[in-house]
């Protein structure tokens, strides 16, 4: 016998398994994470999450904000490495840089 139909919840819709993903991988995704937070995409899939579940907007905006990522995993995103990478190349390498620009304007 299967388990069909033993779930306590109705299956969710197709659109709010999509909000329910994208909230989930924004907690445990660092680079996700630092794209989406406290932009207005983050906040209507809040509210979408909300009016789902009952619950107001800022109580799941609020939870859905913690950073869920693992403390063994690298939480800084790579964006922001590469922006500091970028900008000790650009301190430590003024030379280096001018010659890379203009043999790239040669081409």
């Amino acid at each position: 016998m299967h388990d069909v139909g033993l779930t306590a919840a109705p299956a969710l819709s197709a659109a709010d398994q999509a909000v329910k993903y994208l909230l989930d991988r924004i907690q445990f995704d660092a680079d996700l994470r630092y794209l989406m937070l406290d932009t207005e995409a983050f906040a209507l899939l809040c509210r979408a999450e909300a009016e789902r579940r009952g619950e107001s907007g800022e109580v799941v905006q609020e939870r859905r904000s913690k950073s869920l990522i693992p403390k063994h995993h690298d939480s800084v995103p790579r964006l922001v490495r590469l922006r500091a990478l970028v900008e000790w190349i650009d301190e430590h390498q003024p030379l280096v840089m001018v010659q890379a620009r203009q043999e790239t304007k040669g081409d």
